[in-house]
């Protein structure tokens, strides 16, 4: 994660998402530790059925960059 932190900071993006399952908190709780915080409301992933028949559900997680980026951009 730091590797990919370095090369967002470097390439002057302004941050960085990513998507994850609510019920992987364990994941969740990865991102969170490395800056990602929730972004939006967590949806109903179509089709997606955890075991035993419950719906599983998108998480989104933003990155935002350093004070002084340069350009908006989302890599």
């Amino acid at each position: 994660m730091e590797a990919f932190q370095t090369h967002v900071r470097e390439a002057g993006a302004a941050g960085a998402y990513l998507q994850t399952l609510v019920e992987n908190e364990r994941a969740a709780r990865f991102f969170a530790r490395s800056g990602f915080v929730p972004h939006g409301t967590a949806s109903a992933v179509p089709g997606l059925r955890l075991t035993g028949g419950g719906r599983a559900h998108q998480l989104t997680m933003v990155w935002p960059a350093p004070a002084g980026a340069a350009e908006p951009r989302l890599c």
